[in-house]
């Protein structure tokens, strides 16, 4: 008698509620950014005193981004030559390279090489955590 492997780490929850969860974490992250663009970022020295806790900080901050945001869009592939990628990991590698790059407009913060890989790195592991966590059926492509 065969029977199929069972996904251990598949995830099911309704599209709405993924969102929402997602939705909060990104205003969750949205007022960290916001704190240490205006100079209010100094509650989380905490992590800044660890050996590389900036970097491992930056990693696991969009690590959950990309995971939750995969989540809620249920594995959607971005479209055309891209279509390899997940469209939430490719939002998310963006936004953060983006946000990474405007930090040279504020005087409280620093653009740091360093911290634009953690970043990508974050990508990476959220990517792979969502794909584990909705299994091979979830990841599809965008249709046109």
């Amino acid at each position: 008698m065969t029977t199929e492997p069972r996904q251990l780490y598949q995830i099911r929850m309704s599209v709405g509620a993924s969102r929402i969860i997602f939705a909060g974490y990104a205003l969750f992250l949205g007022g960290i950014i916001y704190l240490a663009n205006h100079g209010g970022g100094h509650w989380w020295s905490f992590i800044t005193d660890l050996p590389c806790g900036d970097k491992l900080g930056h990693l696991g901050l969009v690590a959950t981004l990309t995971f939750l945001l995969n989540l809620a869009l249920r594995g959607r592939r971005a479209p055309g030559k891209l279509s390899g990628i997940m469209l939430g990991s490719l939002l998310v590698a963006i936004f953060m390279s983006l946000e990474e790059c405007s930090q040279a407009m504020f005087p409280s913060r620093s653009l740091d090489l360093l911290d634009g890989l953690a970043n990508l790195a974050g990508v990476v592991v959220g990517d792979l955590a969502a794909r584990r966590a909705l299994g091979r059926r979830q990841v599809r492509a965008v249709t046109s």
